[in-house]
């Protein structure tokens, strides 16, 4: 490896580094949640395109047991994130609304440093 390719990786691991910390620190302050694996849930969620998704799906997506999912899904609905009705669980507005923030942050902080 040249060294501007190990400097170029280097700098890649830095931004993905001090985003995932900038992600973690937000959901501390603002939701009160662990962003791992809540935002893993709000990923999963949008990437459904709006079809719910059964709490199987989400501790597979996750690789969590149920009961650490079904934990982290409580917190979530405590939160205003999501939502569950009879197994099925969606996105709020809310957690569509935080998901949009972080990935305009993700891309501020990341895409447009790497592009």
């Amino acid at each position: 490896m040249t060294d501007l390719s190990k400097q170029r990786l280097d700098r890649f691991v830095l931004i993905v580094a001090k985003t995932r910390r900038q992600i973690s620190q937000h959901f501390f302050d603002n939701l009160g949640i662990p962003a791992a694996p809540c935002l893993d849930i709000l990923l999963a969620l949008h990437s459904a395109k709006g079809a719910p998704m059964n709490e199987a799906e989400i501790s597979d997506y996750i690789s969590s047991g149920p009961s650490v999912t079904r934990r982290y899904l409580d917190l979530m609905v405590s939160k205003g994130l999501i939502e569950t009705d009879d197994g099925n669980i969606r996105l709020t507005a809310s957690g569509n609304k935080e998901l949009d923030g972080v990935m305009a942050q993700f891309h501020t902080d990341f895409i447009e440093q790497i592009l």
